[in-house]
């Protein structure tokens, strides 16, 4: 991202090695003394700092861990908040940074199910990964007018030649006989939820666990990255999903988990939709 455009209310940005790929990724927020807080998970925490000391060569910055700040979510406005700065921000809900004394956190496990919810991957979950395929054009991590920066070449190549054919979307485990969630339709969180209380109704004791493979039609398609219970995140084809394409959304098929987990989900198949921030130019 364009670091010269950060505020207070925060900006996404990433941070990629010399090949590419993503090697973390975060938010961005200017303090009252014009400090930039580099707002990143806790895994990453420790690596990010050995590799932008590396890069920052002989510039005159200083780079230090803020031991007396954490980042807090909410799903409603609060003091001291913005809006998640993502573009999937009116799914994702509020962000901000606190001194640690100050304020309960929201409950991690509810803050992850609503960002899977809305097709959002982070931290670990891209990691090594491209960042157009892990949208991270589309939610606005990535400037493409700002200068040169680290993996700037194969990211700018892959945009302007439009050679994206794969993508992390959301997927939600559905009875095979149920209609919810057919022909890639667009879904805001509130609607999955819904689904999850008033159609699935906890029927389903086993989750959907990440690094399974995602088969379709007898072929393998794709794969799990991240999953919550029912909910979960995969990479998968965009032509398979009918985005971008003239192949129709709603011909293809269910999605099943190979091995061990299918067997245990039967009944049940994995279905893809659009998260509500989804683009219109991506449409199917």
């Amino acid at each position: 991202s364009d670091v010269s455009a950060v505020s207070a209310a925060g900006q996404a940005t990433a941070f990629l090695t010399n090949k590419g790929r993503v090697f973390a990724d975060g938010v961005l927020w200017k303090d009252s003394e014009g400090s930039i807080l580099v707002d990143v998970a806790a895994s990453q925490e420790a690596a990010l700092a050995r590799h932008l000391k590396l890069y920052k060569l002989r510039s005159a910055v200083t780079i230090a861990a803020e031991e007396d700040a954490r980042v807090v979510t909410r799903p409603e406005p609060h003091d001291g908040f913005f809006e998640d700065p993502r573009a999937a921000s009116k799914s994702l809900g509020y962000r901000g940074i606190l001194k640690k004394s100050l304020e309960d956190e929201e409950d991690p496990v509810e803050y992850r199910r609503r960002r899977l919810a809305a097709g959002v991957a982070e931290s670990d979950e891209i990691a090594g990964r491209v960042p157009l395929v892990c949208n991270l054009d589309l939610l606005g991590h990535v400037s493409f007018s700002k200068g040169c920066y680290l993996g700037q070449e194969l990211t700018a190549r892959a945009f302007h030649r439009g050679t994206v054919r794969k993508r992390i979307l959301p997927v939600v485990l559905a009875h095979r006989d149920s209609h919810f969630v057919k022909g890639t339709p667009v879904l805001d969180v509130a609607d999955v939820f819904r689904y999850l209380r008033d159609d699935l109704e906890g029927d389903v004791a086993v989750g959907v666990k990440p690094g399974t493979s995602l088969h379709a039609d007898g072929k393998e398609v794709g794969s799990l990255i991240a999953s919550e219970g029912p909910i979960g995140l995969a990479v998968l084809p965009l032509d398979f999903c009918g985005i971008g394409s003239s192949t129709a959304a709603a011909s293809h098929g269910d999605l099943v988990l190979g091995g061990e987990a299918g067997q245990a989900t039967n009944d049940f198949a994995l279905r893809v939709y659009r998260p509500a921030w989804w683009p219109d130019d991506l449409a199917a």
